[in-house]
């Protein structure tokens, strides 16, 4: 650092002040990419899966009804409808299945549940259809078992449904959290950063350029007229050269100086 120019230790103070800087901005960069992560899996995923699960849970629900209502009414008709909700079910939870960032487990799960839907739906339509057509008596065994059925498929359904809306509800909570942690985690990066880059900057300039001008500034004061005193400054930047080139001139005045203190007063 001695052999630097005065320039150039006050450029590199200043490059000291912007690596600083720099650092804050790529630590609050790297921060809030990972709250902005958080915030896509919310929007792309359990947003929607917990939309998908909720619309599957209220189609099933319609099915069933449907079926209530085809055997007191006697309408065939209604079977059509409740097709068409066991279909919406069933996308619905193929939708959630192919999100990406669900869990597997629950993937599991969900392919299992459109199995036995399938199932259900398909002795459903035959055995109420042959009801409200009146080709088929009301077995009560068989109303049990698809009484049965339906709990199992309607519980799994809400469980689906709880879990994924708890998950969106744990994930905002947790990306609020994070961004109230990196707001605070800012500020003292920031001030932490800022007090080492002063302090760095504020060492150099002192010892590096304030010392050394102060330093030639006192020898030259401590000079006096005495010409045979010498600069004794060791730093090789501009400081350094004033003192290197009054040495030639100090050795060449001293013995005229010399010569002046010796002569007789006239």
């Amino acid at each position: 650092m001695k052999s630097s120019s005065i320039a150039k230790k006050i450029w590199f103070s200043l490059g000291i002040l912007i690596i600083g800087y720099l650092i804050s901005m790529v630590a609050g960069f790297y921060l809030g990419l990972k709250i902005e992560n958080k915030l896509i899996v919310a929007s792309d995923a359990l947003f929607p899966a917990t939309m998908h699960s909720n619309t599957a849970l209220n189609s099933f629900e319609k099915q069933i009804k449907g079926y209530n209502d085809a055997i007191l009414m006697g309408e065939e008709s209604i079977f059509a409808m409740t097709r068409e909700k066991a279909d919406e079910v069933r996308a619905s939870l193929e939708s959630v299945i192919e999100m990406p960032d669900i869990s597997e487990p629950l993937k599991t799960d969900m392919q299992q549940t459109i199995k036995e839907l399938a199932a259900f739906t398909h002795t459903a339509q035959s055995y109420y259809g042959a009801v409200s057509r009146e080709e088929a008596e009301m077995d009560a065994e068989k109303m049990g078992a698809l009484a049965a059925q339906t709990q199992v498929i309607q519980k799994q359904l809400t469980q689906y449904k709880t879990e994924l809306t708890q998950a969106l509800k744990d994930n905002l909570t947790h990306i609020g959290e994070s961004s109230k942690d990196q707001r605070m985690m800012n500020i003292w990066l920031f001030l932490a950063v800022v007090i080492v880059s002063v302090v760095s900057a504020w060492l150099i300039i002192t010892r590096a350029v304030i010392g050394p001008i102060k330093n030639t500034v006192t020898m030259l004061q401590n000079i006096e007229g005495d010409l045979t005193k010498r600069l004794d400054i060791k730093n090789k930047d501009e400081m350094g050269d004033v003192a290197n080139g009054s040495t030639p001139l100090l050795r060449t005045s001293s013995p005229s100086s010399l010569n002046l203190q010796r002569m007789p007063p006239s």
